[in-house]
């Protein structure tokens, strides 16, 4: 599982069993076939798997929001309420999951995977990775960039 200080928890302004429940489904996550995060994303995602991506990524409500392509006002309305992921929001955050965990794997540790999704990128004309994982073509863009990384390659 990715390694969290104390303080990093204590400090987050999300709920810490947030937090832990988004970190252990991204781990839960990677080991899952296909036809179950399927299930997982038809059936909508718990929307304390946000609150804690929140504060994983440590990114804005607005910032997530916008990566999941949900409102502020559904944003509020479902973090108050505690209710279910649509079906777009929920596939873009299992993405989003899916593609640290392939970062990860590239550059060796969460810490650095997590560091490089958030940096501007040449490459990407200045986006941060994350910033284009609201698309598929995006996503796609992404992870070429992560294979060249991984295997020499140009992007």
């Amino acid at each position: 599982m990715r390694a969290h200080s104390t303080k990093q928890l204590k400090n987050s302004s999300v709920k810490q069993p947030d937090l832990e429940k988004f970190l252990l489904w991204s781990e839960r996550l990677h080991g899952e076939a296909p036809n179950s995060i399927i299930q997982q994303v038809k059936q909508g995602l718990d929307s304390a798997l946000f609150c804690g991506a929140i504060s994983h990524f440590a990114l804005t409500k607005a910032e997530l929001g916008k990566i999941l392509g949900m409102s502020a006002a559904t944003i509020h309305r479902k973090s108050k309420a505690g209710t279910k992921l649509d079906i777009l929001a929920s596939e873009r955050l299992a993405r989003i999951a899916i593609l640290e965990k392939q970062a990860t794997e590239v550059f060796g540790t969460a810490e650095l995977a997590l560091a490089w999704l958030k940096a501007p990128n040449l490459l990407l004309e200045q986006q941060t990775p994350l910033q284009l994982l609201d698309t598929d073509i995006g996503c796609a863009q992404v992870r070429r960039l992560l294979m060249s990384i991984a295997y020499g390659g140009v992007a």
